[in-house]
């Protein structure tokens, strides 16, 4: 489903399963809505998109922030909660600059690329991260990798770096200049 009309309904927003696909904040309806995943849904932002809209992930299920091509950047600012878990996909790149987001499943990274740019808490869950080959996953506050895949690319912002995980695959490590 593509929502490409500027909407003003004043509910969360229920993604159940299935991929809504969205230009504009404006196309998720009144700016103080959330989104609920209540299934395993997508949330596809084409162009450059950011939203601060809180995100339910409800137990058993994927909520699934997309940057379906090359050119597109998905920002989230807004708070990461619930029991679920979250997915990255697409070929572009997903921002996760939120403050301590609290949502306990595992963040999935199936393509493309995750970049945590928050400052303080966790941008993922505490379970850690699982990448599949090609993704990537960069930025400033990096998470525990519980699987990772060979081929994929770290990359940090900004020094002074902090790395409190364990690297278990042969992969390139890009220092940023």
């Amino acid at each position: 489903t593509t929502f490409s009309a500027a909407n003003t309904f004043t509910t969360n927003l229920k993604i159940n399963n299935g991929t809504v696909a969205f230009s504009t904040n404006l196309n998720l309806g009144a700016a103080a809505n959330g989104i609920d995943f209540t299934g395993n849904g997508a949330l596809a932002g084409t162009g450059t998109i950011s939203i601060s809209r809180t995100l339910n992930l409800t137990s058993g299920f994927t909520g699934t922030l997309n940057a379906p091509t090359v050119s597109d950047s998905f920002t989230h600012t807004g708070l990461i909660t619930g029991a679920g878990s979250l997915g990255v996909s697409g070929a572009g790149v997903v921002t996760v600059t939120g403050g301590t987001n609290d949502f306990s499943g595992t963040t999935t990274i199936s393509s493309g690329t995750l970049d945590l740019e928050n400052t303080s808490g966790s941008a993922t869950s505490t379970p850690g991260v699982e990448r599949a080959c090609e993704s990537a996953l960069s930025g400033n506050t990096l998470p525990r990798c519980t699987s990772c895949v060979p081929r994929g690319i770290i990359q940090m912002s900004a020094p002074p770096l902090s790395i409190s995980m364990v690297f278990l695959w042969k992969s390139p490590y890009r220092m940023p200049s």
